[in-house]
């Protein structure tokens, strides 16, 4: 199609540019839906390119996104490992304590605080069904297995 203008310039041009390029030059309808369609196509062209530079930005983010994650994972793993650690440090240390003192350590169990009387003190004896509850001298309460103690008495009583 023969045009009085350079194709090339039919999609770089403003809207109202084109427009008024329309209006000063008297096209044929076969050259302005030949004009319309490079414009649409151009157009058309610039919108992909745009569209795949925002799809790398978003795979560039996504990626440092998976690296910062990857970090606070290895992170989460070390200070697990860690707890873990010294978890088998403090158990170890109980168990010692315990045999120190010649008990089960089969038979040792945390006592709920619901024990403690009013006053927030815990008792130091009571049994509780089968469970001798003895407390340390910093406070904090175990319960040893009692074989021959069935029912459960208060020192008060």
């Amino acid at each position: 199609v023969d045009l009085p203008f350079p194709v090339e310039q039919i999609s770089s041009m403003t809207h109202r540019a084109f427009l008024q390029m329309l209006k000063r030059e008297h096209l044929t309808p076969e050259q302005l839906a030949f004009v319309q369609d490079i414009r649409r196509r151009g157009k058309n062209r610039v919108a992909a390119q745009r569209c795949r530079k925002r799809k790398l930005d978003c795979i560039y983010r996504l990626e440092g996104d998976i690296k910062k994650l990857k970090l606070e994972k290895e992170k989460l793993l070390q200070e697990h490992n860690q707890l873990k650690f010294g978890m088998e440090e403090v158990s170890q240390k109980f168990s010692g304590l315990c045999q120190s003192l010649s008990l089960d350590t089969s038979s040792i169990i945390l006592t709920p605080p619901s024990l403690a009387g009013p006053d927030g003190d815990m008792p130091t004896d009571i049994s509780l069904d089968g469970f001798l509850v003895a407390t340390c001298p910093e406070g904090d309460a175990i319960a040893l297995r009692s074989q021959d103690q069935n029912t459960v008495t208060h020192p008060s009583q």
